[in-house]
């Protein structure tokens, strides 16, 4: 029997839950990995930033696939729990370590001016102002790019 008949079975069951008590038990469940969700997201950032605060110079390969392994975490995160602005800038700065990695450059500042983003996505901006920063850092991106060709 496959899960979705074994759900309607119970919900069909006499004295069973309703399909609205199911709902709202589903919801409340998904509220607590909100907030499950959310302190991983500030684990995430902060080990980022733990990362970027030991780093003098060109990293080495294991720490750009660390961090890059870091932030594809928080795009996968923040898509799942409404957090797409703050995914995307995870996702842009995942293809920013990837272009540096692939060309053998190292631009802190397109590093750190990401990351500077995400905090400030996480803490929540308006639409407006989340656009903007996603702009932005679209236009670094866009320079990275260019350097390295």
């Amino acid at each position: 029997m496959t899960e979705r008949n074994k759900l309607s079975r119970f919900l069909n069951t006499a004295g069973g839950l309703t399909a609205a008590e199911a709902e709202h038990r589903a919801d409340l469940r998904l509220e607590l990995l909100h907030e499950i969700a959310l302190g991983d997201l500030d684990e995430c950032l902060n080990c980022f930033g733990a990362y970027l605060g030991l780093l003098r110079g060109n990293p080495p390969r294991v720490v750009l696939e660390e961090l890059h392994r870091i932030a594809n975490a928080i795009v996968a995160t923040a898509g799942m729990f409404g957090r797409g602005s703050l995914g995307k800038a995870a996702y842009d700065l995942c293809e920013v370590i990837d272009l540096l990695e692939t060309h053998a450059l190292w631009d802190r500042d397109a590093v750190d001016v990401h990351y500077d983003a995400m905090r400030l996505l996480r803490e929540g901006r308006g639409a407006d102002e989340e656009q903007s920063l996603i702009a932005g850092l679209q236009r670094v991106k866009d320079r990275l790019g260019r350097m390295a060709t």
